[in-house]
């Protein structure tokens, strides 16, 4: 649909006589679009080529009106090429008489290969009757109301699969109110497509989505999903024409699968079918196909680590329905972490997701230092995938299409896929057998902690000494997290069964997050193995300057977990900021601030704060804590002005926590701690 010399855009808007042809030309021709238009009444055309006239031409034998129709298209073709313009056309294709029963087709191939778009109006039998009735002007013959009908649905039977056939965009406006209206925004979208702008709008919408500043500061990694066949095991589509029309045969499949494949044309083509879709009647139906499906619970998971992270976010971008993904999102609780980009309606918006759409998006992330994990099921997922820094391929089961479309893009020899992986859900399943071959293809189980660390705690940020940039880091979604925060927010512990459970959340996160975040060095001079010779043995970077700062009384037991990993480390207690004298800080490196809990967060910033007075920023903190409040740690907390300004300071939880409920008496952390409920 370029408006080159060679294939102009020429809309034809076609529907039988008295369906308000020529009213919508002339609302057009005075409506927002008109300076970008070029208008042609059909009939009009002819009556200024034909010798004699409209008259004449009406006289004609078939075989001669063809040719007169043939020289009328091409004069307009010819218009609109040489005015760059989009042109609009009214037309007839057939002529229906009641009483001989003799249609009378009147498109030509000259039209077939000239019309871009075709827009057909289909108006109510009854008021077709009465504006018949009333045109005085052009005498039409009184037909019944069933004739009417059935030469109305014969029309746009015909002409739905002849555009089919010919690769003409095909849609119909229905009703008797509001048809120029609903036509003049089609035609936006039409002029929206042959100008590219979708991408634009593309683009628009991804950094609305993720929030411009997360792109320009504190966002460093995007899950990019595809939605049908990866996140869930359903393609919405189909479900939704089973649903909407259960006597089409998936038409979005006979369309993908056709001549236009998943081209910018099919997508548009898939938006006019939407359209024609009462509004009401579309939102009801994504509401139910939402209602119909659920997300993998491995890839669920996902998309809940990436929600409680600020420095990874989660998006949807599907070639699916943008208002049916809204709706599943927010049946999970995810709709205000996890943004949509989807194709809709034309008159929903003009962002068509083709999968030339998936790939500029992500090289649009990665010009701002980025990195984007790719997950996808089908051929129209591969550009994304290719262009990621990470991709996965999510397998289902069977695809011959996509078994070739990844051979191909693994030997392609200008931009291959790469860093590819592919995991088989649902997990578990031995039915699914893997895509290519699993040495080109590693098999990955996305729900091991080793895969979840490696996108959210990727060990290229770790340095010879520190951590790059600060951040937080948590082990919310981990079956260990799990475990541990089961025995730790058991109320039938306390005491030193309670301490023993923080004491174990200690150890784990020392073995885990934070060795992660500070690295190990090499024993001088080795350790003595049990054979009895010296071998290499590890301990934590700098560990002998490091400090570890019990928050008293509720980060104690924790802190001496942590000590027990990291033996050679100083220990304080501190229960105020007084505690933490200069002198304990002369040659430390490295200070790990432990708490229990962290709620609104204060404590801990009046101790951070305090340590910035004495030694400026050349001590690295990292604060530690079994449960961080989400809020002290979200945009406007407590600790955020921190976690973002402060380039030496981490935040490491077993868990970050959305509830905002504060210990008081007998769930006191504290006091559940030391058996001391009682004296409160």
């Amino acid at each position: 649909m370029s408006s080159s010399t060679e294939s102009p855009s020429v809309v034809g808007i076609y529907g039988i006589p008295g369906s308000g042809k020529t009213f919508t030309l002339d609302k057009l021709k005075h409506g927002q679009l008109s300076e970008k238009l070029i208008f042609f009444e059909g009939s009009e055309v002819i009556d200024s080529l034909c010798f004699g006239g409209l008259a004449a031409f009406k006289s004609l034998p078939k075989t001669e009106k063809a040719i007169w129709r043939q020289s009328a298209i091409n004069s307009i073709r010819q218009n609109a090429i040489s005015t760059g313009s989009m042109a609009i056309v009214t037309g007839h294709y057939m002529f229906w008489d009641e009483e001989d029963g003799a249609a009378d087709k009147a498109l030509t191939q000259d039209d077939l290969n000239t019309y871009t778009h075709i827009i057909h109006l289909d108006v109510p039998a009854h008021t077709l009757v009465e504006r018949r009735k009333n045109d005085i002007e052009r005498g039409r013959p009184a037909y019944s109301a069933e004739h009417l009908q059935k030469w109305q649905l014969a029309e746009g039977a015909e002409l739905r699969a002849i555009c089919g056939q010919n690769g003409i965009m095909f849609t119909k406006v229905c009703g008797d109110e509001n048809v120029a209206t609903e036509v003049e925004n089609i035609l936006s979208a039409f002029l929206e497509q042959t100008s590219g702008s979708h991408l634009t709008h593309a683009l628009a919408s991804l950094d609305a989505g993720l929030g411009k500043t997360q792109l320009d500061a504190q966002l460093r990694t995007v899950l990019m999903f595809d939605g049908d066949k990866t996140l869930i095991s359903e393609d919405t589509g189909k479900i939704f024409w089973e649903l909407a029309r259960p006597d089409w045969a998936d038409p979005l499949k006979a369309l993908f699968s056709g001549p236009k494949m998943y081209t910018d044309q099919a997508f548009l083509q898939a938006a006019l079918l939407y359209n024609e879709i009462h509004k009401s009647d579309f939102d009801e139906l994504c509401g139910k196909v939402a209602s119909i499906v659920r997300l993998r619970p491995e890839l669920f998971t996902l998309l809940q680590f990436a929600a409680a992270s600020p420095h990874t976010a989660a998006i949807v971008v599907t070639c699916g329905l943008q208002r049916v993904w809204e709706l599943i999102l927010q049946q999970c609780g995810l709709s205000a972490h996890v943004k949509v980009i989807g194709n809709g309606r034309t008159t929903d918006h003009s962002v068509f997701v083709t999968p030339e759409t998936k790939a500029v998006l992500v090289r649009h992330l990665q010009t701002s230092n980025i990195t984007v994990w790719g997950f996808g099921d089908g051929v129209v997922d591969i550009p994304m995938l290719t262009a990621a820094n990470h991709a996965v391929v999510v397998v289902g089961g069977p695809s011959s299409s996509m078994e070739t479309g990844l051979r191909s893009a693994i030997s392609d020899p200008v931009a291959p896929l790469r860093h590819a992986r592919q995991t088989l859900l649902p997990r578990g399943d031995t039915s699914i057998s893997p895509r290519v071959d699993v040495m080109t293809l590693p098999i990955v189980d996305v729900t091991r902690p080793e895969f979840i660390r490696e996108i959210f705690y990727p060990a290229a940020r770790v340095t010879n000494m520190c951590i790059n940039r600060n951040e937080i880091h948590h082990a919310t979604a981990l079956a260990a997290s799990k475990l541990l925060a089961t025995t730790q927010r058991d109320a039938r512990r306390s005491g030193p069964s309670l301490r023993e459970a923080h004491h174990q959340m200690g150890r784990y996160l020392a073995l885990t997050l934070i060795s992660e975040l500070l690295g190990a060095e090499e024993v001088p001079g080795g350790i003595p193995h049990v054979q009895g010779h010296t071998t290499t043995g590890h301990r934590l970077r700098d560990e002998e300057n490091t400090l570890i700062v019990a928050l008293m009384r509720g980060g104690e037991p924790m802190a001496f977990g942590v000590n027990e990993v990291f033996p050679a480390a100083a220990f304080l207690h501190a229960k105020t900021t007084s505690d933490l004298k200069e002198e304990c800080l002369e040659g430390i490196k490295t200070v790990l601030l432990v708490d229990s809990v962290i709620n609104t967060g204060k404590s801990v910033v009046e101790f951070v704060q305090h340590m910035r007075v004495i030694c400026g920023d050349g001590v690295r903190i990292i604060i530690v804590a079994g449960v961080v409040q989400a809020e002290a740690v979200a945009e406007g907390g407590m600790l955020a002005p921190l976690i973002q300004g402060d380039g030496m300071l981490d935040v490491v939880a077993l868990r970050l926590s959305q509830n905002k409920f504060t210990g008081r008496g007998g769930t006191d952390t504290g006091n559940r701690l030391f058996n001391t409920t009682r004296l409160e």
